[in-house]
């Protein structure tokens, strides 16, 4: 049986960077520009070479195609647009927002994903490319066990991550050493403690080259070796993935080096050092999956992401991180409490403003690694977009407890310390004469009417109208229906009482 090894490109694209700002020069996105036309060049003038070499652009959609590229660089639009029209690149999907996904509410995940694909704006991968491969590439390849039933339901089998020896990393820590023929092909991943499965396919860097010898030719030909020597290997598939700013697919025009190391000299330079390789294939991800099934299968119970550590801690640790996730936190609560009080009515615009705007500032631009130092202008913009999203939540919470309460003065049910701080509305059960309505807050889940909204270790109760109660109404001492009500004193303590 003939065995091949296929070499697929993949370009991880984001114009909004965290330590580079935005400007059209080499301290901004202009340093995308020149390296990703310089990458197009070469791709082109290859093919003109008659060597099929292929790319994958896995693309933001907000920042990049949405904002910045139509605005600095349309061409670059339409090139790739004409390269995936001809079959000779591919897209595939990263994040709408260039996301931390893996700490997305549901209903966030959701709109992110949608969006990605296809969006009002017109800047998913269905709107703008001919075709786009359901391979995710998450971006700073985080990733969280739910993806493995969630991404599925939106029609994304696949993810890569990379499996290296060094930052960045994926996945290789948390599980023993892969066989060859896993390394380099297709892999089924599951999780122990949720549902669903996706096909992971492994991915390398330029570090990667490093470790063999500097060299992608060393690399694939040590590759060839043990393919020959390990029977029913099979083919074998080695996905390069760097960002697509990186100096490493320009030429990194370090003396001596670039010489001697073909692979650090541009792309085209690189991929013309593998010239007499005749078992060497160009491929995609996505067509190596038409025709390859998973070599094995893995265990992924952790969250990961790419950096000094394989786990969350290299953004956690940042203070700024944790004022910006507590801005966000405080958004996300509101709106809960806006959703249970405002039942079936039409979501206020402020809540789907403060929605869209809590998804850019999830960018993992605006917390950034521990390192390099962040740009001061980018924090700024962070720290605005959060503030103004916590704003608008607060907004539409006072709208729809407004309305819920007619023309009375409803400031009673916004939880303590919106306007000036932090707070939360505490929950405790009350007795009303002979009849106690429940022993504990797990057991108000049971009773009509009630809609426990968790925020973190407290929890509040927000009315909904119910069989046998009226429409809820609020002034401000608290909010009924007519069979229970929610009452606040001054000192923020909550008495759920049984009505009469």
């Amino acid at each position: 049986m003939e065995q091949n090894i296929y070499l697929a490109l993949r370009f991880h694209t984001n114009f909004y960077h965290s330590y580079r700002g935005d400007t059209p020069d080499e301290k901004g996105f202009g340093k995308d520009i020149r390296i990703i036309t310089s990458i197009l060049d070469d791709l082109d003038r290859l093919n003109g070479e008659g060597i099929p070499v292929q790319g994958t652009w896995d693309i933001e959609n907000f920042f990049s195609l949405e904002k910045i590229m139509p605005a600095f660089s349309p061409e670059l639009i339409g090139r790739l647009q004409e390269r995936v029209k001809t079959g000779r690149d591919a897209v595939a999907p990263m994040s709408w927002n260039n996301g931390i996904v893996s700490v997305s509410t549901e209903e966030e995940f959701d709109q992110i994903t949608r969006w990605t694909i296809s969006n009002p704006m017109g800047s998913g991968l269905a709107d703008l490319f001919d075709s786009w491969e359901p391979v995710l590439r998450p971006q700073e390849c985080m990733y969280t066990p739910s993806f493995l039933k969630r991404y599925p339901e939106q029609g994304i089998q696949a993810i890569s991550l990379y499996y290296s020896a060094h930052p960045f990393n994926g996945f290789s820590n948390f599980m023993p050493e892969l066989s060859l023929k896993e390394r380099y092909n297709p892999l089924r991943v599951v999780s122990r403690d949720q549902g669903g499965e996706m096909i992971m396919v492994p991915a390398y860097n330029n570090g990667d080259v490093a470790d063999h010898w500097l060299s992608l030719r060393r690399w694939i030909k040590s590759m060839r070796r043990e393919q020959l020597a390990t029977p029913d290997t099979g083919d074998l598939l080695l996905l390069i993935d760097m960002d697509a700013d990186d100096e490493f697919w320009s030429g990194m025009e370090i003396p001596l080096l670039t010489r001697l190391a073909p692979s650090f000299d541009g792309l085209y330079r690189m991929i013309r050092s593998l010239d007499g390789l005749d078992y060497l294939k160009f491929i995609t991800a996505g067509e190596y999956l038409k025709t390859h099934k998973p070599a094995g299968t893995i265990e992924l119970n952790q969250d990961t992401a790419d950096g000094s550590r394989d786990g969350l801690s290299s953004w956690a640790e940042k203070w700024s991180n944790t004022h910006l996730w507590t801005l966000l936190n405080e958004s996300r609560r509101l709106d809960r409490f806006t959703d249970a009080l405002g039942g079936a009515a039409a979501e206020p615009p402020e809540k789907t403003e403060a929605r869209e705007m809590r998804l850019k500032s999830l960018t993992t631009t605006h917390f950034g690694l521990s390192s390099p130092v962040m740009n001061r202008h980018r924090l700024q913009i962070a720290g605005e977009l959060a503030a103004r999203t916590a704003e608008l939540s607060a907004q539409a919470l006072k709208q729809v407890s407004s309305a819920a309460a007619a023309d009375t003065e409803a400031e009673i049910l916004l939880p303590p310390g919106t306007a000036g701080g932090t707070g939360l509305v505490r929950l405790r059960t009350e007795t009303h004469g002979e009849r106690k309505l429940a022993e504990n807050p797990e057991d108000l889940q049971t009773l009509k009417g009630i809609q426990l909204v968790r925020t973190g270790e407290e929890e509040a109760g927000f009315l909904y109208n119910c069989p046998g109660g009226e429409a809820p109404q609020a002034d401000e001492t608290g909010i009924r229906n007519g069979l229970v009500s929610l009452e606040s004193d001054k000192a923020g303590n909550s008495l759920i009482r049984c009505g009469e």
